[in-house]
C-alpha cells in the first residue's frame, strides 16, 4: 500500500471533546444518535463548518471539525444545548448533560489530521467496546470505508491525503486503520495489557496538548 500523500491542505481544523457530567449515557436509545447527528448537521450549515471524522459515545463525543476560531465556542454551544434541550424533552428532566467546558487542539499538519482521524475511528475499539471498528455504528468510520452514507461527515479531505483515486485511498485508508489494529493486538499478545499499556498511551496522545476552554 502507499504511503499517505502530503498535500499541505489542513488549515482551521480543531480535535473536539464534549463530555457528559451524568453516569447515564448520553443517549437512551439509537434514535438519540441520530437526533444529534441532525443537530449537528444544523450546527455544520449555520457556522460554515466541515465535520471531518466523529465518534459518539456513551459519555463522550469527539469532533474532528474545520471552522473559523471564533465560531468554533457557538458551535460546540449549539450542538450541546440543542442536543440538552431535546433530552430534556424526551426523559422530562432537568439534569445538564455535559459538562460546561470542552476540550479542544489545534490539528495543524496533514500527518496529524490522519493521526487524529484514525484515533477518533478507534476509540471503540481501545475503549474495548469491540474489536471490529466497521461493526460500531456511531462513528465516521463506515462512511470512510464506503459502506455508509452520511451528509453529515467530509471524507474527501482526508481521503485525499491517501489517494486521488477514490477506490485507492479507501482501500489505503483501510489499510491504515488495520495496521493500528494490528500493533494493539500484537500488545496484547506480547503480554502487555491494552487497558494499561497501548490504550493508556493512546489517551494520554489523544489528549495532549488539549486547551480547556468554556462553552
Amino acid at each position: 500500500m502507499s504511503e499517505p500523500t502530503c498535500i499541505s491542505s489542513i488549515e482551521g481544523c480543531y480535535y473536539v471533546v464534549l463530555r457528559g457530567l451524568q453516569p447515564e449515557s448520553l443517549f437512551a436509545s439509537a434514535q438519540d444518535r441520530s437526533k444529534l447527528n441532525l443537530i449537528v448537521g444544523k450546527g455544520l450549515k449555520q457556522f460554515d463548518a466541515q465535520l471531518h471524522a466523529y465518534c459518539w459515545t456513551a459519555h463522550q463525543l469527539h469532533f474532528l471539525l474545520a471552522i473559523g476560531d471564533g465560531s468554533l465556542d457557538q458551535f460546540v454551544g449549539h450542538v450541546a444545548t440543542r442536543y440538552s434541550r431535546r433530552r430534556r424533552k424526551d426523559s422530562r428532566t432537568g439534569d445538564h448533560l455535559f459538562d460546561t467546558r470542552y476540550y479542544f487542539r489545534i490539528v495543524e499538519a496533514d500527518h496529524d489530521f490522519l493521526a487524529v482521524v484514525r484515533d477518533i475511528h478507534l476509540i471503540p475499539v481501545t475503549a474495548n467496546l469491540l474489536i471490529d471498528p466497521e461493526e460500531y455504528p456511531w462513528s465516521s468510520h463506515r462512511t470512510y470505508l464506503g459502506i455508509d452514507t452520511n451528509d453529515v461527515v467530509t471524507t474527501h479531505v482526508g481521503l485525499s491525503l491517501f489517494s486521488a483515486d477514490a477506490e485507492c485511498a479507501r482501500a489505503t485508508y483501510h489499510h491504515f486503520i488495520a495496521q493500528a489494529i494490528a500493533r494493539n493486538v500484537c500488545g496484547e499478545l506480547s503480554g502487555e495489557s491494552p487497558a494499561t499499556s497501548r490504550n493508556s498511551e493512546f489517551r494520554r496522545s489523544f489528549s495532549s496538548n488539549l486547551i480547556d476552554a468554556p462553552r
